[in-house]
């Protein structure tokens, strides 16, 4: 059994005692704002499955169907218990981006700044914009 030093006890309950009341430490109040709405951009360097043939299609990435009446392939199956919020786009590129390779521009996909060797310039990103918001 290991004995716990009057001292070190001491010690330590004054160091938690100085220790600032946060928020987060209590209980949940009953007028708790409702959670904060979550963006979330995920950057695949060597693209996803877009085959259809026969034996890739369950590994396809987009939803099949549109609206709410949309089914999750095997690639997307882990979101299926929050699918509610969950969006799916696709289509969509920067026009900055479309000059380089898509596997170079990890770096500025949500800005769309141009890669030139000692030239980056980035602006301003899509999740800031949309945090702005």
């Amino acid at each position: 059994m290991l004995k716990l030093d009057r001292r070190t006890f001491l010690r330590a309950s004054g160091i938690s005692l100085a220790l600032p009341w946060l928020e987060a430490m209590g209980a949940p109040s009953a007028k708790a704002a409702a959670p904060p709405k979550r963006f979330c951009s995920i950057y695949f360097p060597y693209g996803v499955s877009l085959s259809k043939k026969e034996g890739d299609s369950d590994w396809y990435w987009f939803p099949e169907g549109e609206g709410k009446d949309f089914t999750f392939n095997e690639s997307l199956k882990g979101l299926e218990s929050i699918r509610d919020q969950v969006t799916i786009l696709g289509g969509l590129s920067h026009p900055l981006m479309r000059k380089g390779g898509g596997h170079d521009s990890g770096d500025t996909f949500l800005t769309g700044a141009e890669l030139k060797p000692g030239e980056l310039k980035n602006s301003i990103s899509l999740d800031q914009i949309i945090a702005r918001h």
